[in-house]
């Protein structure tokens, strides 16, 4: 992939997300596309903020539209 094994195991331990450069690199290394690793990067994302903040987003009021 021509990245540093540091790089990698950073991303494995879940301390460095997955970039568009390095979607593109895991793409390329197994046959997929750069949209399936930034997706899931993405997944990763929204649960970690939903859980995070989770009792600040249930205090917000959804609005009436009519």
């Amino acid at each position: 992939m021509r990245v540093s094994g540091r790089t990698l195991n950073r991303i494995l331990q879940q301390k460095r997300n997955v970039s568009v450069d390095i979607a593109m690199r895991l793409a390329r290394v197994f046959k997929t596309t750069p949209q399936m690793w930034l997706n899931m990067q993405q997944a990763v994302d929204i649960w970690d903020a939903a859980r995070e903040h989770k009792a600040e987003y249930g205090r917000i009021k959804p609005i009436k539209v009519a």
